[in-house]
């Protein structure tokens, strides 16, 4: 149930000529908590605001949310998160200190990888699994490899290691950015035509 249905609703059963069989203590409290989900939505609204106000004005944030699925949120996150690129020397390190890569093991003479080693920053972990499932969403209709790539990953391993795959690749796109001073220039799909 969205927060505007249940406002909705509270409402008419809070009206003042609806007999809902609650005490008068009740219905001022329900009115109480009413007005604390007003406030809390208004300072929701002026963060919100703020976090757009300063994707806005820094100019590696307005390139970051060019990189598919990522968003103001994820923009400012990261570059308060990762303030200072001399921490990670390469672009796997920094997917490392967010815990995206998958943990090694190996044993007579055999390598294996097993799941994401969930170490670093995992808000910012978070986010980038949630810009990668968005790109994934709406990624069979942009011409991006990467997004391609992501696309034949989910249908082969499953909706959740190609959301985690593609976090681990947005990671060290979003380093990369960050060091040349790039913009994000998608790589296009080859053709059928050009395949044969």
């Amino acid at each position: 149930m969205n927060v505007s249905k249940f406002r909705k609703g509270v409402a008419e059963w809070l009206g003042d000529n609806v007999d809902n069989g609650l005490s008068g203590d009740a219905v001022q409290t329900l009115r109480e908590l009413l007005e604390q989900l007003d406030e809390k939505e208004r300072r929701q609204d002026g963060y919100d605001a703020r976090i757009a106000c300063a994707a806005r004005e820094d100019e590696r944030a307005r390139r970051l949310v060019q990189v598919p699925g990522v968003g103001k949120l994820t923009a400012t996150a990261v570059l308060a998160s990762v303030s200072d690129l001399r921490h990670f020397p390469s672009s796997r390190d920094l997917s490392a200190n967010l815990g995206l890569v998958p943990r090694p093991h190996s044993s007579g003479g055999k390598d294996r990888l097993f799941g994401i080693i969930k170490r670093g920053d995992g808000y910012l972990r978070t986010l980038l699994i949630h810009c990668a499932r968005s790109a994934l969403r709406c990624g069979g209709e942009k011409p991006d490899r990467m997004l391609h790539w992501a696309l034949q990953v989910q249908q082969r391993r499953g909706a959740k290691i190609a959301a985690v795959a593609l976090a681990n690749k947005l990671a060290r796109i979003v380093w990369a950015m960050l060091v040349s001073g790039d913009g994000y220039q998608p790589v296009p799909q080859r053709s059928a035509t050009a395949l044969a």
